[in-house]
């Protein structure tokens, strides 16, 4: 008697085992901080959203800004949210050109993971693809990056792009 792959046999009621159904992703969140890095985890949702239709929604979170140029901190907050509007436009843009039916975003502000930890518990995302960078330094370890605190902070899939 030959013994039946778990992953591929169906059961006497032909159901479809778990390996056979399809990943389907109806909304996809990407942090995007306007790096070349996060512009990368944009274009892997682009690939993902053109095969399943699904949204695309880009968070961005403005930090504290420094006062170090002069001016107040609502006029730097304000000149740094422009300019994020500016380059999210753009890759909305770009998103569009390329087939992507649905793709919107969202700046907050604070901490970005926290911020992003918080989306994620008010809407429901299928997936998260977010930009991670190559930093090692003492105090990147001691604080953790922002994907290694959304990792351990939500329980959806997420695609860490290096």
């Amino acid at each position: 008697m030959s013994k039946k792959n778990p992953l591929t046999s169906t059961d006497a009621d032909n159901e479809i085992s778990p390996m056979d159904s399809k990943i389907r992703y109806e909304r996809i969140l990407v942090p995007h901080d306007g790096s070349e890095m996060s512009d990368r985890s944009l274009k892997h949702a682009l690939y993902l959203s053109k095969i399943s239709g699904a949204e695309i929604v880009i968070i961005h979170v403005l930090e504290q800004v420094e006062n170090i140029l002069g001016g107040t901190k609502e006029e730097l907050s304000l000149t740094a949210e422009s300019h994020m509007r500016q380059i999210l436009e753009e890759r909305i843009e770009l998103c569009k050109k390329a087939g992507v039916n649905e793709v919107s975003y969202i700046i907050r502000a604070g901490r970005p993971a926290d911020q992003i930890v918080n989306l994620v518990g008010e809407r429901y995302y299928d997936l998260i693809i977010i930009a991670s960078s190559r930093i090692s330094s003492t105090i990147r370890i001691v604080l953790g990056s922002t994907a290694k605190k959304v990792l351990d902070s939500v329980a959806k899939p997420i695609l860490v792009i290096r």
